[in-house]
């Protein structure tokens, strides 16, 4: 089999997902604690907590509304990455910076067409151990083609 015909399929993960938003929700109320106990005039404070508290609830909403659309990864030997969407359809997606893939996480940062962001934390107890020893070694292999418009 030649090595561009060579790719794996990663589903994702419910409980990093949950880690994730869980995350995210702590470190907005973080947050909101950091503005409301500096020395600023109250105006400002309500003001700073205002932004930050519809900043972080845009930030939330937009991850639940692109994780709906992913249910998994296809990873490609030559560095194309395609998302598996719910409705079974593949859709292709452009790796974004500050992807890496580790020994049991992966995070992988996606653009999607429409310009959005995602990043998506994976783990290999979700993944098949030759599925995910797969995704390593293409990461390790072609890591220079990924994000890389034409691949390797």
């Amino acid at each position: 089999m030649s090595s561009s015909e060579f790719e794996v399929d990663i589903d994702v993960d419910p409980r990093c997902r949950q880690l994730v938003l869980a995350s995210g929700c702590l470190f907005a109320a973080g947050g909101v604690i950091i503005v409301a106990g500096t020395n600023l005039p109250v105006a400002a404070r309500g003001v700073l907590l205002l932004l930050w508290v519809l900043t972080s609830f845009l930030e939330v909403r937009r991850y639940l509304t692109n994780m709906r659309r992913i249910c998994g990864f296809r990873v490609s030997a030559s560095g194309h990455v395609r998302i598996l969407a719910p409705d079974g359809g593949v859709d292709t997606v452009e790796l974004d910076t500050g992807t890496t893939v580790l020994r049991t996480l992966a995070w992988i940062r996606v653009r999607f067409a429409d310009g959005s962001r995602h990043g998506e934390l994976l783990s290999a107890r979700r993944a098949e151990c030759r599925s995910w020893h797969r995704l390593q070694l293409i990461w390790r292999l072609c890591r220079e083609a990924f994000g890389h418009p034409g691949g390797a």
